[in-house]
């Protein structure tokens, strides 16, 4: 669908997918790091999803331990972050990519 990402972020979607990131059951979780992910290509939505909060979120998720699909979402969204991150001087997400790049 094209521009659909880009929609959902300049629609405020950033926010409501953080939070299921924080609140959601496991299956909640991973379907909003799959939306995150999928709109984490355009350096538009990188910044809206960084400003949401959705960095913090995202690492604890991986800081889980298990590897599952969730883990794989959420590392394939910090990773997806960190190209833009890296390019603006985030310390926070430079680091969170270099946890990812741990696993």
């Amino acid at each position: 669908i094209r521009g659909f990402p880009r929609e959902v972020i300049a629609q405020g979607g950033a926010f409501p997918l953080v939070q299921l990131l924080l609140k959601g059951k496991s299956a909640t979780q991973e379907a909003a790091a799959a939306v995150l992910q999928m709109c984490a290509h355009d350096d538009f939505n990188k910044a809206h999803i960084t400003w949401a909060g959705a960095i913090e979120p995202l690492v604890e998720l991986l800081a889980g331990g298990t590897v599952s699909s969730l883990t794989e979402q959420a590392a394939l969204t910090v990773q997806a972050l960190a190209v833009y991150q890296h390019q603006h001087a985030s310390p926070k997400v430079v680091a969170a990519a270099a946890a990812v790049r741990n696993l």
